[in-house]
């Protein structure tokens, strides 16, 4: 039986996501990946740039299905990207209820 809201972990890896739930179960913590998806570049006029707008929408969708899976609800997210594979560091913000474009630091 598990006990409490879950911990989300999002992997945002440089060719694949992960979205999994971890929750506890007596003693001991049990984790399932609700969501992987490919991380595919798209072509603007700007040259070629992950497509964030897609990123997000599988997100929403790894979200979802991990709230499916903690019936207790989900406490806390984290995230754990690509800093390392030579991606710009960006913030994201919620504005008026929509996800605004990645605001590019640096």
């Amino acid at each position: 039986m598990t006990r409490g809201p879950a911990l989300v972990a999002i992997d945002l890896g440089a060719e694949s996501c992960r979205v999994s739930p971890l929750q506890w179960q007596a003693a001991e913590s049990r984790i399932r990946m609700a969501h992987r998806f490919p991380v595919r570049p798209i072509v603007t006029a700007s040259g070629i740039c992950r497509d964030l707008d897609g990123i997000c929408r599988e997100l929403m969708v790894g979200l979802r299905r991990s709230a499916e899976i903690a019936a207790d609800g989900i406490a806390r997210i984290g995230v754990a990207g690509w800093a390392g594979a030579g991606v710009t560091p960006a913030t994201l913000r919620e504005t008026a209820g929509e996800l605004a474009r990645a605001q590019m630091l640096g």
